[in-house]
């Protein structure tokens, strides 16, 4: 009989549900909040300052406290009885969620990581929605969900009271604690910017406004025009009219390009051409295409962009267009970010290529049969840009960016899901991809050259570039100032048809020498000017590799330039 009233009185404790103030529920969701979720942050942290005393850990334990007064006073006016579990259970999947991508693959979350998230589409997104990340989302989210709803909350008489009471108690203690812990963290945040992406929610929280305007912007905003003056310049009696294609490639780094010294034959069939003038050292505008793509069509540099000026302005394909010079943007990829808005798009149906086309993604050969029709059609007469947007590299599902007889490098990953694979499949399969470009490009380039319309010429870039488990960080999108090299430094090569360069009057010789110096995205916008023949005062020749490669024929008296 007592060991029955035991186990009874055991069972009705666990059935029974806790009692707490409001005040105190945000209390424990907020300790639990910074010392279980912020796990990234803390061992960043730690890392930096490295504590061996007492004081020193006294300044940790106050920076904590400081970071739980923060978050009570955010969060206190919104926690009364009714609002306070729906709005912790939002924030605690949230936390969740960062909380996973920052331990897993090393993310930060700021404004341009929030934006990419905010413009992933379905195929993208349903490609990072692992199992494991489901597990990872049922532990720290689904069942922390369920513990805040068990609680009961407690009547307090005076509700404004109390939670002014804890308003005021949390700001006292907030200013304490950061005084207790200034000496420590404050240099430690100032030298180290990017550690505030790693605090959640408040990273997420605050980069959702800026993420959210800007695509607000995007509907609303008129461009204003940059280049008015835009227009042709005359050339030579019977040349040709121009084609420049230039194929955006995706998440592809110079480093693992054969192109560029790679020690694997990653790009065999570009290598073996003598007539491509390959740049060895071309840094990127961000870490991500939402940054990236806007950024390298804009004509601003990568040094004063401002998302917000981009998007209120017109792009390169808008001057082009004003030149009078048919343009069209092809798409394979999950849109143009903007760039392409006031210009003809062609987004390729997954109907037209069945035999490229599964899961609702298309091989980027799909590119090369569009070029095909797009090269045939009869309207396209005079000069021309054709902007081709790959689907490249795009990780993390690697091997499902080429054909499985594509698959040069083996053993490769062959899983949504990173971890399930060792580096080195990792590194096989992104070397697919690259090998797999390497195909297409060079199927682009022989479609180009037997092409007699025009006179043609391709300009390949990548739009960033991408980690593969170096230094603990996968995929891509980290705060540009301590992004590593494997990110921001790009692949990129021109080819010029014979009749092309001597149309323009360029010196691919000179320009291969020109090549071996550094450069960015910023040379995109005056590269294609230059190659189209459009005459701007916005054309910069100190951010064009050609504007000093003039051959002999075009110094000539009476040639064109």
């Amino acid at each position: 009989m007592p060991l029955k009233n035991s186990v009874n009185r055991l069972l009705a404790k666990l059935i029974d549900r806790p009692s707490v103030t409001a005040s105190t529920l945000l209390l424990l969701w907020s300790l639990s909040i910074v010392l279980f979720y912020n796990v990234p942050f803390w061992q960043k942290s730690l890392g930096f300052l490295n504590p061996t005393s007492i004081l020193q850990w006294l300044a940790v334990v106050a920076f904590g406290t400081a970071l739980v007064a923060a978050q009570i006073l955010v969060f206190i006016g919104l926690c009364g009885p009714r609002t306070i579990k729906p709005v912790l259970t939002i924030m605690t999947l949230m936390a969740a969620s960062t909380h996973y991508f920052s331990l897993q693959m090393g993310t930060y979350f700021n404004a341009d990581m929030v934006t990419n998230l905010l413009e992933t589409d379905f195929h993208e997104s349903r490609q990072l929605f692992t199992w494991r990340l489901l597990s990872h989302l049922i532990l720290w989210g689904l069942i922390p969900v369920v513990i805040i709803w068990r609680y009961r909350l407690q009547r307090e008489s005076h509700l404004w009271q109390g939670r002014g009471a804890t308003a005021l108690l949390s700001l006292a203690v907030l200013i304490i604690a950061l005084l207790v812990s200034f000496q420590s963290f404050s240099p430690l945040m100032r030298n180290h910017k990017e550690l505030r992406y790693l605090i959640t929610p408040g990273n997420v929280i605050a980069a959702l406004p800026k993420a959210l305007t800007g695509q607000a912007e995007k509907l609303t905003v008129t461009r204003a025009p940059i280049a008015p003056d835009a227009q042709k310049k005359s050339v030579g009696k019977g040349s040709k009219p121009l084609l420049l294609v230039v194929v955006v490639g995706e998440t592809q780094r110079a480093a693992n390009w054969q192109l560029n010294g790679y020690h694997r034959a990653t790009t065999p069939n570009l290598a073996d051409r003598d007539d491509l003038i390959s740049f060895a050292d071309v840094s990127s505008c961000g870490t991500s295409t939402a940054v990236s793509l806007p950024c390298m069509f804009s004509r601003q540099t990568h040094d004063d962009y401002q998302a917000r000026r981009a998007r209120s302005e017109q792009t390169l394909l808008d001057i082009v267009a004003t030149a009078g010079i048919g343009v069209e943007w092809v798409d394979n990829q999950s849109g143009c970010k903007g760039v392409c808005s006031e210009v003809e798009t062609d987004r390729i149906a997954k109907q037209r290529f069945p035999e490229l086309c599964a899961d609702g993604e298309c091989f980027d050969q799909v590119l090369v049969e569009d070029l095909k029709d797009e090269l045939a059609e009869p309207s396209h007469q005079g000069n021309q840009l054709l902007v081709l947007h790959m689907m490249g590299s795009h990780g993390p599902a690697y091997y499902r960016r080429y054909p499985v007889e594509y698959s040069l490098f083996t053993p490769d990953c062959r899983d949504d899901e990173l971890s399930h694979c060792s580096q080195q499949k990792i590194i096989n399969a992104y070397d697919n991809t690259i090998a797999y470009t390497d195909f297409v490009l060079d199927q682009i380039l022989d479609l180009l050259s037997q092409h007699d319309r025009h006179d043609s010429a391709l300009i390949y870039l990548s739009d960033h570039g991408e980690s593969l488990g170096e230094m603990g960080l996968y995929l891509h999108g980290l705060p540009y100032f301590i992004a590593p090299d494997l990110q921001t430094k790009v692949p990129m090569f021109w080819w010029l048809s014979p009749s092309f360069a001597a149309n323009l009057g360029i010196d691919r010789e000179c320009l291969k020498v020109v090549a071996q110096h550094p450069t960015s995205h910023d040379a995109l916008i005056h590269s294609v000017l230059h190659l189209l023949n459009i005459e701007t005062t916005l054309y910069n020749p100190e951010l064009d590799p050609a504007a000093n490669c003039k051959s002999r024929a075009a110094l000539l008296p009476g040639k064109a330039a």
